[in-house]
């Protein structure tokens, strides 16, 4: 998993998304078998950047890390915007919660993110997509776990 490198607003879009597409394509063309790339958002304002860079490395082995925190507190599209535009090209996720503001990394539940529309959206738009708790203590796993039995999507 890495981040893109790209920062809004700092460099032509179009113009980055074709190097990119061509670094992602060379990259994994000398890669070895069954290594595959997942790119995080972080600071986008909106989903369809990463959406173009993977569609324009043109191969399988790069798909998105969706990180719903980051998605809450950066962007302008909510978290379930980010998944119904990405839909399949979302191959990985971190989950946790914040208030919206900051990424906190809080258990599921403590902050702001609807996460019942979130897993939903994933389960619907990114159904092949594994799921992974990203949390800063061993008692906001457990409680994240015990939210997700609660809410069924475990």
């Amino acid at each position: 998993m890495l981040h893109h490198g790209y920062v809004p607003g700092t460099s032509w879009r179009d113009g980055w998304i074709r190097r990119s597409g061509a670094f992602w394509r060379e990259l994994l063309r000398q890669r070895p078998p069954g290594t595959h790339i997942h790119l995080e958002n972080l600071l986008e304002w909106e989903p369809t950047l990463l959406a173009d860079v993977i569609d324009a490395s043109e191969t399988a082995d790069l798909d998105v890390a969706l990180d719903i925190g980051h998605a809450h507190c950066n962007s302008r599209t909510s978290a379930v915007g980010w998944i119904e535009a990405l839909g399949p090209r979302v191959g990985y996720t971190h989950l946790h919660d914040n208030h919206g503001e900051t990424d906190e990394h809080l258990a599921l539940g403590a902050g702001t993110i609807p996460l019942e529309a979130v897993f939903s959206a994933l389960e619907a738009h990114s159904p092949r997509a594994v799921w992974m708790l990203e949390v800063d203590s061993g008692e906001d796993t457990e409680r994240s776990i015990d939210w997700l039995e609660r809410h069924r999507f475990i």
